[in-house]
């Protein structure tokens, strides 16, 4: 058996995944896209979900954190205690936090520049998504797909460095398009800083708006902003990865980016790799996959913005229904 411990920003719980079952949403667990992915590719690569002794059976221990349980090991141990067979990381912060404990277990992370955070190395690898170097592409979408906006309010945390190059990338695209930051540095703070928004009535033309920049603490809270920003202000809430845009009324109104399902599916490839190799990382370029441009998807959701009266740009793909 082989066991993975994944771990996320959130609020801390830990759940054991040995079924597909236990891959759906409940109340007190947000089980994030990312494992749907890993999941899917493993099957498909004919692991399958057990606890006996074939090295093809495999169980998921699920961790959500805060940033204190990133300075334990334990958080990076298995149910009993022990090292698992593979760390899997769901930000850049919680890969880097996993590699300072130095457990000796192979650490696979979705990480936008893993050059930059100095994770070229063993025992690092993954999948960048680009999410840093595309924010300002996000940006632009944004403007694309609600033209009447003259001002975007940033959602970002300066204390952290993927949050403040992902800012730099946005200011460049921005110009003088008026951007002013919303800094969040810490969970606890988000929705007092989210209700310092200006609000909107629905028939007011949609003029200011919210773009989520790519943290694994916002995105543990996607439903939040929505609830807090979009439903509650009328505000348009934009996100870096398109999990959070449904054909639905509760739907993000937009995204750019590559999935989280489908950076777990090019996830399950390095996983595969080291199961399949006695513990030893892919090397060189294959250290860590590049998502492909064809990955990318502009999402936009027709009812969400129909429920706020906000009018789509002509110049977007088709929107969900």
């Amino acid at each position: 058996m082989r066991t993975i411990v994944a771990v996320a920003i959130g609020v801390p719980g830990a759940f054991q995944i040995q079924n597909k079952d236990d891959l759906k949403d409940t109340p007190n667990k947000k089980v994030r896209r990312y494992l749907h992915g890993l999941v899917g590719g493993l099957l498909r690569r004919s692991y399958r979900f057990g606890t006996g002794p074939a090295n093809n059976e495999f169980v998921i221990n699920f961790r959500l954190t805060d940033e204190a349980g990133l300075t334990q090991p334990a958080t990076f141990k298995d149910s009993n205690g022990n090292n698992p067979s593979v760390i899997f990381c769901m930000s850049t912060r919680v890969a880097k936090a996993a590699g300072s404990h130095k457990l000796g277990v192979p650490i696979v992370g979705i990480v936008s520049d893993p050059s930059f955070e100095n994770l070229n190395t063993d025992p690092y690898c993954g999948v960048s998504a680009r999410r840093v170097q595309t924010a300002g592409d996000c940006f632009n979408n944004f403007r694309l797909a609600v033209p009447t906006l003259n001002r975007i309010f940033v959602l970002g945390n300066s204390n952290n460095s993927v949050s403040n190059r992902a800012r730099d990338y946005v200011m460049s695209a921005a110009g003088t398009f008026l951007h002013p930051d919303v800094d969040v540095t810490s969970l606890a703070n988000l929705n007092q800083a989210l209700a310092q928004l200006p609000a909107r009535t629905v028939t007011q033309p949609c003029v200011n708006g919210l773009l989520v920049l790519p943290l694994d603490m916002f995105l543990s809270r996607a439903s939040d902003i929505i609830q807090v920003v979009q439903d509650g202000k009328h505000l348009p809430t934009f996100f870096p990865v398109p999990d959070f845009v449904r054909g639905n009324e509760s739907s993000a109104l937009g995204a750019y980016g590559v999935s989280q399902r489908r950076c777990g599916v090019l996830m399950a490839e390095q996983v595969h790799f080291i199961f399949t190799h006695f513990g030893q990382l892919p090397q060189g370029q294959d250290r860590w996959l590049l998502a492909p441009e064809y990955d990318f998807e502009f999402s936009t959701s027709a009812p969400a913005a129909a429920k706020h009266h906000i009018t789509l740009g002509p110049d977007i793909p088709p929107p969900e229904e």
